[in-house]
């Protein structure tokens, strides 16, 4: 059984919750999927979408503070 990314799953917690974003909202925006964040959260996301994902955060937050 995959294991969840706990750690990550609290940054993205906290992520969502500052910028105001939805699950699927956030989803959508980062790898046109609305569904990513529930497959984040229970393990079944692959590494691969996880970093695309953790890449979008970085941009997504430095757009927001310029």
């Amino acid at each position: 059984m995959p294991t969840p990314n706990y750690k990550f799953i609290a940054d993205l917690d906290e992520f969502l919750d500052r910028h105001g974003l939805s699950d699927t909202r956030a989803g959508i925006l980062s790898v046109r999927d609305g569904h990513v964040v529930s497959r984040i959260r229970s393990g079944r996301a692959r590494r691969s979408t996880i970093l695309r994902f953790r890449r979008w955060m970085a941009r997504f937050q430095l757009e927001a503070e310029a």
